[in-house]
């Protein structure tokens, strides 16, 4: 099996598994995607939640940028997003990478941006 496919099997279980439609458009609805406004998703795995974000907002700019991330992130100026989202990332990782990954979105956002994150609990999702 192909990484592609791979990825596809993932996203459909995604769907099934954990309500996956209801929960992004929901996510959406928070985010609010405005105009020109940058918006930054920090471990966008196959990428369905940052193609979702440009899709509810014609001029959105998406740009995959690879990397770990609690990894400095240079691709995007510090101070220049407006949004920054992560969903079902901090779960998977341990307390000093989460710490990392949030000290990274904290420097990628402007004044007064949000940082919105979806995750895993014991309990489910939330």
């Amino acid at each position: 099996m192909s990484k592609s496919e791979l990825a596809e099997d993932f996203d459909g279980v995604i769907v099934v598994t954990a309500r996956e439609k209801r929960l992004r458009a929901s996510l959406l609805q928070l985010i609010a995607p405005q105009g020109e406004e940058a918006i930054v998703d920090i471990g966008s795995g196959t990428g369905t939640v940052a193609i979702s974000i440009k899709a509810s907002s014609a001029n959105a700019e998406i740009e995959f940028v690879t990397a770990m991330g609690d990894d400095e992130i240079t691709e995007v100026f510090a101070g220049n997003a407006g949004k920054v989202v992560s969903t079902s990332v901090l779960h998977q990782c341990p307390g000093d990478m989460k710490l990392a990954i949030l000290a990274n979105a904290y420097r990628l956002l402007n004044p007064g941006g949000s940082c919105s994150s979806r995750t895993m609990a014991s309990s489910g999702i939330f």
